[in-house]
């Protein structure tokens, strides 16, 4: 199974969106490298929500798509560690 961490799923651009897959950005190591991987459905529903969201709020679909603060990310830190 692939998971993303989370401190991918915090740099997320909305340019890293490929259609059928997505762009994470390398950040656990300096020789980090980006990766490719495929949308799961879940996924695709998320964004394709956010952006109609976005749209309606009058804002860009461009920079980052999520803005999680340190207390959150410890939380959902935390939560992947027991799944």
């Amino acid at each position: 199974m692939l998971r993303a961490r989370i401190s991918e799923a915090v740099t997320f651009n909305w340019e890293d969106d490929q259609g059928d897959s997505i762009i994470l950005r390398g950040t656990k190591t300096e020789g980090s490298r980006n990766r490719e991987v495929p949308k799961i459905p879940a996924l695709r529903v998320l964004l394709k929500r956010m952006r109609t969201r976005r749209k309606k709020g009058g804002r860009q679909n461009s920079g980052r798509a999520f803005r999680i603060n340190s207390a959150a990310r410890r939380w959902l830190e935390h939560v992947i560690a027991l799944a």
